[in-house]
C-alpha cells in the first residue's frame, strides 16, 4: 500500500478545493492505500479511486480493506470519496476493527465478497462502535472475481455496535442502476448477535 501506521497518529487531509488523492495502490494483504494498526487515523477531504478512465486514477486493491484497513484505537473519515476500490475478501473500500466515525462521504462502485463498501469486525472482547452519518452508498457489490454474489452489498457487520443515520443506499430518484447488490443484504448484512448490534436506519 501507500501508507502504514503502527502506533502513532496518522492524518491524511486535503481541502474542499484540493482533495488528497490515493489512486491505484495495491497491497497483497491489508489496506490497499492505508494500513493502520494500533494508532489513531483521521482522513478528511480525500479521494480513494476515481471514475476517470485514466489508467493512473483507478481505485485501490487489497485482500482485505481495498482502500483502508484499520484496527487501531479509532478512525475518523469525513468528506471523502471511495470509488471502485476492490478487496478480494472483506471490505471493498474500508475494513474496520476500530471505533470509527464515517460522515459526509460517498462510496461508489466498490467491490468485495463481504461488504462491498465496508466491513465491520470486532473481537468478542472489543465491542467497537461505528457511526455512519450522512453518507452515500451507490453501486457497491458483494461479489468475487467470477461474479458470484455474497453478503452485504454496501456494509457487512460481523460484530460491533453500528448506527446508520441520514444515509442513502441507492439513488434518491429510484434509479435501480444505482443500487447496491448482494446475495443477502443489498444495503446492510448483519451477521452479529443482536446483543452487539444496534442499527438505527434513517435512510433518506
Amino acid at each position: 500500500g501507500a501508507v502504514r501506521n503502527e502506533a502513532g497518529t496518522l492524518t491524511l487531509q486535503g481541502s474542499s478545493k484540493q482533495y488528497a488523492k490515493l489512486y491505484n495502490n495495491i497491497a497483497t494483504e491489508f489496506g490497499g492505500a492505508v494500513f493502520n494498526r494500533g494508532g489513531s487515523l483521521t482522513i478528511r477531504y480525500a479521494e480513494f479511486g476515481s471514475e476517470s478512465t485514466e489508467k493512473d486514477m483507478y481505485g485501490n486493491d487489497a485482500y482485505m480493506g481495498g482502500a483502508i484497513y484499520t484496527i487501531g484505537t479509532n478512525a475518523t473519515i469525513k468528506n471523502t470519496y471511495f470509488t471502485e476500490n476492490v478487496a478480494d475478501a472483506k471490505g471493498g473500500a474500508v475494513y474496520t476493527g476500530a471505533k470509527t466515525t464515517v460522515s459526509a462521504s460517498t462510496f461508489k462502485g466498490n467491490e468485495s465478497m463481504y461488504g462491498g463498501a465496508m466491513y465491520v469486525a470486532a473481537t468478542p472482547d472489543k465491542k467497537i462502535t461505528v457511526n455512519v452519518t450522512s453518507d452515500n452508498f451507490y453501486n457497491n457489490k458483494a461479489t468475487d472475481s467470477d461474479g458470484e454474489l455474497y453478503d452485504g452489498g454496501a456494509i457487512y457487520v460481523e460484530s460491533g455496535n453500528v448506527t446508520i443515520n441520514k444515509s442513502n443506499f441507492g439513488s434518491a430518484n429510484a434509479n435501480a442502476s444505482d443500487g447496491n447488490i448482494a446475495q443477502r443484504g443489498g444495503a446492510v448484512y448483519n451477521a452479529s448477535s443482536t446483543d452487539y448490534l444496534n442499527n438505527t436506519y434513517n435512510v433518506t
